[in-house]
């Protein structure tokens, strides 16, 4: 489970440098929880229900990006 929140928070992390927003932010948008991402960071265990809409979350914030006209790092 190690690599796999590593991977989590390597994702979680270039999202929000790409978006600028806070992790507070992600969270509570993400899933209405903004000690989420604190949370992960602390070793706090994540369900795969959690995962998917946090990643839905980010993929849906990143294709309205690119909807936009707004460059997106690959």
């Amino acid at each position: 489970m190690g690599a796999f929140r590593a991977l989590l928070l390597t994702q979680i992390g270039e999202f929000l440098d790409e978006s600028g927003m806070t992790a507070s932010a992600l969270g509570r948008e993400a899933v209405g929880d903004n000690k989420l991402v604190t949370r992960i960071r602390g070793g706090e265990g994540i369900t795969l229900s959690t995962i998917e809409r946090v990643e839905g979350f980010m993929s849906a914030r990143r294709g309205a990006r690119t909807t936009d006209g707004d460059q997106v790092a690959a």
